[in-house]
């Protein structure tokens, strides 16, 4: 596989082990080999749309992703998970960003932060793809995500424009009752 990554790439790579190899990329074509991992990806997306298509045409795309801005951790959403929004838009039909706010060590009112964030990003027309369709943390690990949390999150992930909202987990929905009364207020307010 490697050899064909030096093929496509049309860069003359010294001689060495691979981390020579990959020490001596990331020194002096680090920019030109994340937009190419970027692609690769992209084209994966386009690739398996291609094929879910002709199998089932109404079927729709969908990336269950990291949800990092630009702009945090140095641009690691990109430059390390290899997700570029810019390409992935054109071949994602729902984006379901995992807004997993106790994970990630924030407040409650950081997924309508990071949401409204992601629209932007996007240049969301709610009548055009993508749509979004958050994934909002429910489930007690770390801490406990109260009733009134999880109304927070839960509510920030129907705000618009997203066309919908999941639930990570379910269980820990069904698993607590004062959860389920949140989930039943939230939907019937839809």
């Amino acid at each position: 596989m490697h050899e064909k990554i030096w093929q496509e790439s049309n860069l003359e790579i010294p001689d060495g082990t691979i981390p020579q190899k990959a020490a001596w990329i990331l020194g002096n074509h680090q920019d030109r080999w994340r937009t190419w991992r970027c692609e690769i990806i992209y084209e994966w997306t386009v690739e398996m749309r291609s094929i879910i298509k002709t199998i089932r045409p109404n079927a729709l795309i969908g990336l269950y992703h990291c949800p990092w801005t630009d702009e945090e951790f140095n641009g690691a959403r990109r430059s390390i998970l290899g997700l570029d929004y810019d390409l992935l838009k054109k071949s994602i039909e729902v984006f379901s960003p995992m807004v997993y706010h106790a994970r990630m060590g924030r407040e409650p009112e950081w997924v309508s932060q990071n949401l409204t964030w992601l629209y932007s990003r996007l240049e969301m027309d709610k009548s055009k793809m993508p749509a979004i369709w958050p994934i909002v943390q429910a489930e007690n690990n770390p801490g406990i995500i109260s009733s009134t949390e999880f109304e927070t999150v839960l509510r920030a992930g129907f705000a618009n424009p997203s066309g919908g909202v999941m639930m990570f987990t379910s269980h820990s929905v069904a698993d607590d009752p004062e959860k389920i009364e949140v989930l039943k207020r939230v939907y019937l307010d839809q």
